[in-house]
């Protein structure tokens, strides 16, 4: 059986790849091309080429149009990406391959510039994020971006879960210019979060895989970043760093999500420090995490150190188990109870302003139906779903 070929244009697809920051074996690993092969292509052979669905699985890698291969290198578009201070601690760092972390800050630059251009077509205005400065105390920095914000405690409580909470802090930053999308081809052991910066539509990156009490976490701890004015990588979100700003960070937003108020008012009432189903209860409430309750019971000194910690030793056991449950669930074939559809986690991933820009430009004639389509990867059908879970 004969196999179409891609005539690309072979030093074209290696200033795509290094331009991307991806290594040859992770290329080579996620499109399912043996590395012989990609050297010839790369080294321009005249007798080897790929086929069309080898070229096609390339082009999804790198996040770039199958047409751009064919292009000459000094006609491809120039991509300025900001610079981003890594704030992840990584083991073994020499030897780690950036590649799915490039390509997720490639992918926001992507739907960030599309908003803007849509923005523009569509004659939809798009605040300016006036992010204000913030006090170097975490509690007064804390209570400058809620009142930023505007979003009272109370109105943290009635959105009764972890994810209504963050789609509630969603829409209050995207309101304010600040653009949210999710990421999921990185771990979370090597990347939580990130903030891309510009004077103009800055990015917070949330890692899609990470539970929604850390997503929450995330949004308010990258929202304290660009207050800096600075572009990052962090996989320490709500854990101890010796890093001076992503200890104020992690401050800030522990305060915000569950303040030293609210523990006080708490136990005085129901919150048993040292009980672990009235920590679960607590977190709830608030929607955030176990650790971020404990973290505040530490501070105010309802715990030792000793208590503390243990309590963090037995939340982060009962993560990894809970982990193991689902990748053995997985491999016998078991089907979870629930599972988010997906037309929901491709809302999740491009956030509620962008697809409110896609909807717009739909309805205008900007786009056809084809086209909204084809960026979302769904059907005409689940596009309406897509919509509906982005824009309720």
């Amino acid at each position: 059986m004969s196999h179409q070929l891609a005539f690309l244009n072979g030093l074209t697809l290696k200033t795509i790849r290094e331009r991307r920051g991806v290594s040859k074996e992770y290329l080579c690993n996620k499109a399912r091309i043996q590395p012989s092969q990609l050297e010839k292509w790369e080294q321009c052979s005249e007798t080897d080429y790929p086929t069309m669905k080898q070229a096609e699985s390339m082009a999804k890698v790198l996040l770039c149009p199958l047409a751009g291969f064919y292009l000459e290198p000094s006609n491809l578009p120039m991509e300025q990406l900001p610079s981003i201070v890594n704030k992840r601690r990584v083991q073994d760092a020499a030897n780690f391959d950036e590649s799915a972390l490039k390509l997720a800050v490639v992918q926001l630059i992507q739907i960030r510039l599309d908003a803007i251009e849509i923005a523009a077509e569509t004659k939809i205005r798009i605040e300016n994020a006036c992010i204000p400065n913030l006090d170097p105390d975490f509690t007064y920095a804390s209570l400058t971006l809620r009142s930023w914000l505007d979003c009272s405690i109370e109105e943290q409580i009635r959105s009764t879960s972890s994810r209504k909470l963050f789609l509630l802090l969603r829409a209050r930053l995207e309101q304010r210019g600040i653009l949210i999308a999710q990421f999921n081809n990185v771990e979370i052991t090597e990347l939580r979060g990130m903030a891309l910066y510009f004077d103009f539509l800055p990015i917070i990156g949330v890692n899609a895989k990470d539970h929604w009490p850390a997503k929450c976490f995330t949004l308010i701890h990258e929202l304290v970043h660009l207050s800096k004015r600075r572009s990052t990588y962090c996989n320490l979100i709500n854990q101890e760093s010796e890093d001076e700003e992503e200890v104020f960070c992690n401050a800030v937003a522990g305060e915000y999500l569950f303040s030293r108020a609210c523990a006080l008012k708490e136990v005085g009432s129901r919150l048993k420090p040292i009980d672990v189903e009235s920590i679960e209860r607590i977190a709830k409430r608030y929607s955030v995490s176990r650790d971020v309750v404990a973290r505040r019971l530490r501070d105010c000194c309802f715990l030792n150190k000793e208590e503390y910690e243990e309590l963090l030793h037995l939340f982060e056991l009962e993560r990894i188990e809970e982990l193991e449950r689902r990748r053995s669930d997985k491999e016998l074939g078991a089907q979870r109870p629930w599972s988010p559809s997906y037309e929901r986690n491709v809302a999740d991933t491009f956030g509620a302003l962008f697809c409110e820009l896609m909807a717009q430009g739909l309805s205008t004639g900007l786009f056809s139906e084809h086209d909204v389509c084809s960026t979302f990867n769904v059907s005409s059908k689940g596009l309406e779903k897509v919509f509906k879970e982005a824009l309720q």
